[in-house]
C-alpha cells in the first residue's frame, strides 16, 4: 500500500518488528505482561491517593483527642490514688510560638510559656499533688527561661503544693535559671549543671578582606588576617573553648552593659532561689558547668539519683504514700509527627518523641542569651536528641 508525501503507515519501524522472530503468542504475552505491571503500579498509586485523605483525617481526630486533656502513666499503677504530674523541658529553651505550628510543630525545642501555662492549669487541677519538671536543655533564650522559673513560683504560691527538678544529663544556663525556684533538684547520674552567665552571640570581622570566591559548589573570603569573633560574656569561662571582630570601645561598653545588666539579674536570682550568696554565684561558681558531686557542693542541686528516685522524691513531698500514686504526662502534643510516632510507640519509655536529625535555632548576633555553648555552631550544627551534631 502507498501513501501520499506526509502520511506516515501505522508502523514504520524495521520489519519484521522486533520480537517477530519469537512468534505471535510471545509478543502478545510480554505486551499483556508490561500492561499488568503499569496497571497495578497505576491502580496503587490511585489506591494510596485516594486513601491518604482518610488516613490524615484520621490521624487529625486522633490528635484532637489526645490533645484534649488526655494523660498517659509513665510510672505507678493506672489506679493508684496519688497523682503527680511530669513535665518534660527538653531541648533548646524559646519563649513562644508566635503562630502555632500545629501538626507541623518543631521537634527539639521547647517553648518558655508553654511550660509556664501547663504549671497554670495544673494549679487547677485538685487531684494532683505536685509536679515534676524533668529537664535535659543546654538553656536558650531568658525571657523563655524566665516564663519556666516564673511558672514554678505561680504553682507553689496558689496551690502550696512541691514542684521537684529532675535533670536528664544536662540542665545549664538557662535550664539552671528555669529550676532554680523548684523546692527539689536531682540530677541523674554524670548530668552537668550549672553554667550561669549570659552571652551574646559573637560578632563576625573580615581583617583585611582581599578576595572572595562564588559559585554554585562553594564559596567563602580571603582575609590578610583572618576572620575574628569577637565575644561579649559576663561569668567566669562562660566562653571557654569558643573560638572567638575588634569593635571600638564604645560599642563594646554598650554592649557589655546589656550583658553585664542580664547577668546581675540572673545571678540575684539563682542566689535567691537557691540560698547561695551572690559573691559565691559570681566568684566561685562562675559559669562553668559541674558534675553532680560538686553541684551538690556548690548548691545547685538537692542530690543524685534516677528518674524513678526523684518520682519517689516528689511524692514524699506531696506526702503521697509510696506504692500509692501514679505520676502522668499529658498525651499527643509536639505537632503531628511527635504524637503520631508516641501513639504508635515509638518515643521510647514514655519519653516525648526524640527529633529526627539536629535542630538548628539561628539567633541575632546581638541576642542576650542565656545558653549553654556556641550559638554560631548552634546554627551551624544544630542540636539533637544526643546533644551536638
Amino acid at each position: 500500500m502507498t501513501y501520499g508525501p506526509g502520511v506516515q503507515a501505522w508502523y514504520s519501524g524495521p520489519y519484521p518488528p522486533p520480537g517477530a522472530r519469537e512468534g505471535f503468542w510471545a509478543m502478545v504475552g510480554r505486551t499483556a505482561a508490561r500492561w499488568t505491571v503499569a496497571a497495578g503500579c497505576f491502580g496503587f498509586t490511585l489506591g494510596f491517593a485516594l486513601a491518604l485523605p482518610f488516613i490524615i483525617v484520621a490521624a487529625f481526630i486522633a490528635a484532637a483527642s489526645d490533645g484534649g486533656g488526655g494523660e498517659d502513666v509513665v510510672y505507678g499503677k493506672p489506679d493508684a490514688p496519688g497523682k503527680l504530674l511530669s513535665i518534660p523541658v527538653t531541648g533548646i529553651i524559646l519563649g513562644e510560638e508566635l503562630e502555632p505550628a500545629g501538626f507541623f510543630s518543631l521537634p527539639g525545642v521547647v517553648y518558655g510559656y508553654e511550660v509556664r501555662e501547663k504549671l497554670r492549669k495544673a494549679a487547677e487541677d485538685k487531684d494532683l499533688a505536685g509536679v515534676v519538671l524533668e529537664l535535659e536543655t543546654p538553656g536558650g533564650t531568658i525571657f523563655g527561661a524566665r516564663a519556666i522559673a516564673q511558672g514554678i513560683r505561680e504553682y507553689r504560691e496558689t496551690t502550696g503544693k512541691p514542684v521537684v527538678a529532675f535533670v536528664a544529663g544536662l540542665s545549664a544556663s538557662g535550664g539552671m535559671y528555669a529550676m532554680a525556684p523548684a523546692d527539689l533538684i536531682i540530677a541523674d547520674y554524670g548530668s552537668l549543671i550549672g553554667s550561669i552567665g549570659v552571652t551574646m552571640g559573637a560578632i563576625e570581622y573580615w581583617d583585611g578582606l582581599f578576595a572572595t570566591e562564588g559559585g554554585f559548589f562553594g564559596g567563602g573570603v580571603t582575609t590578610r588576617d583572618g576572620i575574628v569573633f569577637q565575644p561579649i560574656t559576663a561569668g567566669r569561662s562562660k566562653d571557654v573553648g569558643a573560638p572567638y571582630r575588634p569593635l571600638t570601645e564604645q560599642e563594646k561598653r554598650e554592649l557589655q552593659r546589656g550583658v553585664d545588666n542580664e547577668y546581675a539579674e540572673f545571678v540575684r536570682h539563682v542566689a535567691a532561689a537557691r540560698n547561695i550568696p551572690e559573691a559565691t554565684v559570681r566568684e566561685v561558681i562562675g559559669a562553668m558547668v559541674y558534675d553532680n558531686r560538686t553541684s551538690e557542693e556548690l548548691g545547685l542541686i538537692d542530690g543524685t539519683g534516677d528518674r524513678f528516685e526523684a518520682y519517689e522524691r516528689a511524692a514524699s513531698l506531696a506526702g503521697l504514700e509510696k506504692g500509692k500514686y501514679r505520676v502522668v504526662r499529658e498525651s499527643g502534643g509536639g505537632g503531628f509527627f511527635p504524637g503520631l510516632f508516641g501513639r504508635l510507640g515509638l518515643g521510647g519509655n514514655g519519653r516525648e518523641a526524640a527529633p529526627a536529625g539536629p535542630v538548628r535555632v539561628c539567633f541575632p548576633a546581638n541576642a542576650i542569651l542565656a545558653y549553654y555553648g556556641d550559638p554560631v555552631a548552634l546554627c551551624a550544627r544544630g542540636w539533637g536528641a544526643r546533644g551536638w551534631r
